[in-house]
């Protein structure tokens, strides 16, 4: 302890040299190991307890408050209850090794601390705060009240020689030999403390700029108590006795003002006078009020804190029986009017009725309201359906439910996450809040965070047939009873819609088929809330979706959208980047109906992905809906329903399928999985698109091109897409151009953006420790058997080859041959590129770019 060595030393100086012995003591306490701190909490708590019963009988010697038996008690709870809760609690170095999640936490002091012991219960908070700043391996120095001097120089040196003697550092407990105001401040103050404890309504002054430090400080705790009609009324009334006369009220969590149900009031009355509490008349409550509280600042008088009820009646002029227990008084309302429903620090309870239960809850939020910290209620009640509503409208951060407030906050401190024998007001911002002085308050966390393994699945339909006339399928289809079929208006009279309906009505049963053809070129919000419209009245039990992509994309929607009837398209949020939905994994669809697609379209097989773009003219930007539930369930590749294309159309949809894949096998997320579907979709576009975009395509060629579509719709669905989609969303969006020429258009310059070894910026989803994306670039062009000898040479012969077969399907390679002039063009790019950013696709892109270069690309290709 710190001893004054020269008189001429100042007070300054004084604690300058505490400081200082602390800083020593916390250089040893990190030395020490958690065997060496549960030793030192162990001894202490044993020799506190031992010296439980005569620290108590000191403390009201010395006050003349409370009553001993009570202060025995809390110092257990203290010491050895608190050992108990605090033994199996790691403190020191590693405290968690999370190998499945791959992150480590280490604990470390979070310094010295100054506190302030309160002189109701000092010799309880002394040896509280001590054994956990031992646990923590905090330095402590303590300012006693000056009514309680002895009693905390006792219990503080009962802890410094038991901590000292198992092994902690020599001033590892200290204390000011004088608490004046100048010493407190100057401590407060100190910029080497790390934490302040201090009791809101202590003697201490609040030192200047509380923000400098944090501070934990008991707040003004005002506790109501609400006694519901169902309650066992005679176990309420004997819990509050119970814990208002605990330690004559000097516990500040104890119950302050008691509501009880209008029907029980009477009976609860009688109660009280039956178990030794004195009711007091109205002339004996303003005689109270007149004694408790200063008439100015209704601050309690200090005189009457911690007495017992006789002697308080005494003092206020009138007397009660000696076995008198609480002295309660009837009030006619709650709030400043009102004294005696302020908190009251002495065995003084408060009453009134209530008409109902919401009555009953504006009553006790008004107590809460009259102090600084929503820290306890009370309800009892056998109905306990009303504790959750209880609890929510009154926000205490305690609710104690059918029992003493008071022996629930002390005596469950073996066994509960917080200790609440000191609550807690964090003030550091100005912003109280209540909180509790426990363990964790008292160190700093340093996390040791590993990369995780990402979790990756395989995501595809159930089913994919893919031959000629695989549509033979839907005779044996099951669920078909209601089916609703989605298509284009061409289709409608088609002899593709023939097929299908003569295989559905070749079912054992029979179909009932709908037709919904109000789809456009653009997945719409529009046709997809027709398309609702139809769906809640046909009430299909089967979607079936015959068409190009778009068709497919706005039957996914639409299925999505029907199963989930809650994930409404007018409370979407329109400006999350990413998904503009939320995905649905964890909450099963209240309804399921099978999907199933027919793709016309050669490139329309890569829609089986669990992706929709919604395009929205009344919106500035198109909507991104990403769930597991877009896959269709069943998808049929039947080269025979592939509606013939004009060469330029069938060019740009393979230019588009390529797109896809080699986005797939540069993204962020690629998989040995993903890499060999779009391996091996990029093969048969090379191969076979020149063959197929011609007059009159082989049915080989056909067939190759539907199935690059589908595996590049496999591909892209699991290791997902990149730069390219987001530029061709937000491009073809502006200005209403095709998906596919606006994808063909910006591919080779994709790629030379993503193939430079060293990009302005690194994905961190890319698995590895190093950039890849022209190493993968290379390895396709490889396959191609293009020139590849280094990586650099891989891209440039792969964007090479891509402008190759550009020039020879005749494909448009700028923007500014189709009408859209340079002017009205740039003055669109920066909220394109925007756009573009903030688009899902972005996020797996190889190379996360730069507005800039977004913008610099967009303004190559015009």
């Amino acid at each position: 302890m710190f001893q004054t060595d020269s008189a001429n030393l100042t007070e300054a100086e004084h604690i300058d040299e505490i400081i200082f012995q602390a800083i020593s003591a916390q250089d040893t306490y990190l030395q020490l190991d958690q065997k060496a701190i549960d030793r030192i909490v162990n001894k202490m708590a044993r020799v506190g307890a031992s010296k439980h019963l005569a620290l108590a009988k000191m403390v009201v010697s010395e006050t003349g408050k409370g009553i001993a038996e009570d202060k025995s008690i809390t110092n257990i709870f203290a010491t050895i209850g608190l050992e108990q809760k605090l033994r199996d609690i790691k403190t020191v170095g590693l405290i968690e090794d999370n190998t499945v999640s791959g992150y480590q936490i280490f604990s470390e002091p979070v310094g010295i601390l100054a506190t302030f012991v309160p002189p109701e219960h000092p010799t309880a908070t002394i040896f509280f705060q001590a054994i956990l700043s031992a646990k923590t391996r905090n330095p402590v120095i303590f300012s006693f009240h000056p009514s309680v001097q002895s009693s905390s120089i006792a219990a503080a040196k009962l802890m410094q020689e038991a901590a000292t003697e198992s092994g902690a550092p020599p001033h590892c407990i200290q204390w000011l030999p004088a608490s004046s105001e100048k010493s407190i401040i100057t401590l407060a103050k100190h910029p080497d403390i790390a934490l302040i404890l201090m009791d809101e309504n202590n003697f201490i002054p609040c030192p200047p700029s509380p923000a400098t430090v944090p501070i934990l400080g008991v707040g003004k705790v005002n506790v109501p108590c609400f006694i519901d009609r169902s309650a066992d009324l005679e176990q309420a009334i004997t819990d509050i006795i119970s814990s208002k006369s605990f330690d004559n009220g000097l516990i500040s969590t104890s119950e302050q003002v008691v509501i009880i149900c209008n029907r029980i009031y009477s009976q609860a009355r009688d109660l009280l006078s039956q178990k030794s509490c004195h009711l007091a008349n109205r002339d004996e409550r303003a005689q109270l009020e007149q004694l408790l509280f200063h008439p100015d600042s209704g601050e309690p008088n200090p005189e009457c804190i911690g007495r017992d009820a006789c002697t308080l009646a005494e003092m206020a002029g009138f007397s009660v029986p000696l076995n008198t227990k609480i002295i309660c008084t009837e009030i006619a309302g709650i709030g400043p009017a009102h004294p005696l429903s302020r908190p009251k620090p002495f065995p003084v309870l408060s009453f009134l009725a209530s008409e109902s239960w919401y009555e009953a809850l504006c009553f006790c939020e008004a107590v809460l309201e009259l102090g600084t910290s929503a820290h306890t209620a009370v309800l009892h009640t056998r109905n306990y359906s009303l504790a959750t509503d209880f609890s929510t409208r009154l926000g205490a951060t305690h609710t104690t439910l059918n029992g003493p407030a008071t022996h629930g906050d002390i005596c469950h401190l073996p066994h509960q996450g917080d200790c609440n024998f000191t609550s807690a007001l964090d003030r550091q911002n100005g912003n109280p809040t209540t909180a509790t002085l426990s363990v964790d308050k008292l160190l700093s966390h340093k996390v040791i965070r590993q990369r995780p393994p990402r979790q990756r699945e395989w995501e595809i339909p159930k089913k994919i047939l893919f031959s000629p006339n695989c549509t033979t399928y839907l005779k044996n289809f099951a669920g078909a009873e209601r089916i609703l079929i989605i298509t284009e208006e061409a289709l409608v009279n088609s002899r593709h819609m023939d097929t299908i309906l003569h295989h559905l009505n070749n079912q054992k049963y029979r179909v009932k088929a709908e037709t919904f053809h109000e789809v456009g070129e653009l997945t719409t919000l529009s046709s997809i809330e027709q398309g609702m419209q139809c769906m809640n009245r046909f009430r299909p039990s089967a979607v079936l979706a015959l068409g190009d992509g778009t068709i497919i994309d706005t039957a996914k929607a639409m299925r999505f959208f029907y199963q989930r009837p809650k994930v409404t398209l007018a409370h979407s949020p329109l400006h999350t980047p990413g998904n503009d939905f939320s995905d649905c994994r964890t909450d099963p669809p209240q309804q399921q109906i099978p999907l199933v697609a027919v793709p016309t379209d050669l490139g329309a097989g890569a829609e089986m992905n669990s992706f929709v773009t919604i395009y929205d003219q009344n919106r500035d930007k198109p909507l991104n809906l990403r769930s597991c539930e877009l896959i269709p369930d069943c998808v049929l590749i039947d080269p025979t329903f592939a509606i013939p294309a004009e060469p330029l159309d069938m060019a740009l949809t393979g230019m588009a399928i390529l797109s896809h894949a080699l986005e797939a096998y540069a993204s962020a997320l690629a998989s040995d999985y993903s890499d060999s579907m779009a391996m091996k979709a990029t093969e048969l576009i090379f191969t076979w698109l020149p063959a197929a975009a011609i007059r009159q395509p082989s049915k080989e060629a056909t067939e190759k091109i539907y199935n690059a579509a589908a595996m590049a719709g496999m591909a892209a669905n699991n290791a997902l897409l990149g730069l390219n989609s987001a530029m061709t969303h937000s491009l073809s969006f502006m200005f209403q151009l095709p998906h596919d020429l606006a994808s063909s258009l910006l591919l080779p310059h994709i790629i030379r953006y993503n193939g430079v070894k060293n990009p302005s910026r690194f994905n961190p989803l890319t698995p590895g420790s190093r950039y890849i994306a022209h190493e993968r670039y290379q390895e396709v062009a490889k396959a191609l058997c293009l020139e590849a000898n280094t990586p650099e040479q891989g891209v440039t012969s792969l964007a090479d080859a891509i402008i190759r077969m550009q020039k020879q399907l005749a494909l448009p390679r700028k923007l500014r041959h189709y009408g859209i002039t340079q002017e009205e063009y740039l003055a669109s790019v920066e909220d394109m590129a925007d756009q573009a950013f903030e688009d899902h696709c972005t996020a797996t892109n190889p190379r996360l770019p730069l507005i800039q270069e977004i913008i610099d690309i967009y303004t190559a290709i015009y």
